[in-house]
């Protein structure tokens, strides 16, 4: 066994790589698997090139989604930021009992603010009608 081995490695070597082992339909059937193999490779080379191009196309989104939510939160944010200090302000003015009027107010603007109606403002600060003028002190409460 260690002969034929040995010759026929001897023939391999001395004959160059034009010898061959395989039969010639083994040599074709081989050949046809492996042309079978890279037409598979190639499929698979341009599915997973589609795939790498939906990934990006998703972390694009994914990017801009994130953006949005980022945006949205900000949003929520400042609204409740506004919230809050209207809630300030509307509880300072339940502790005032008098007012400077300011460039710009109403009387009904006034009331509004302060939760005073305005038959109130009115006979508080014995006005005959909704007429104010800047720097005017108006009594929001009545004296206790």
């Amino acid at each position: 066994m260690k002969r034929t081995f040995l010759i026929l490695l001897f023939a391999g070597l001395t004959m160059g790589a034009s010898a061959c082992l395989v039969s010639e339909a083994d040599y074709e059937k081989l050949e046809a698997e492996r042309d079978a193999l890279q037409d598979k490779l190639t499929a698979a080379e341009k599915e997973n090139t589609l795939l790498n191009q939906e990934i990006l196309t998703i972390y694009k989104e994914r990017e801009t989604l994130l953006g949005q939510i980022e945006l949205c939160r900000q949003e929520l944010k400042a609204k409740e930021d506004a919230r809050n200090q209207a809630q300030a302000e509307a509880a300072s003015w339940q502790n005032k009992t008098f007012y400077e009027v300011r460039r710009g107010d109403t009387l009904s603007s006034i009331a509004d603010r302060s939760g005073v109606s305005l038959d109130t403002l009115r006979r508080l600060n014995k006005l005959n009608n909704d007429v104010i003028w800047v720097g005017q002190r108006l009594r929001l409460r009545a004296a206790q």
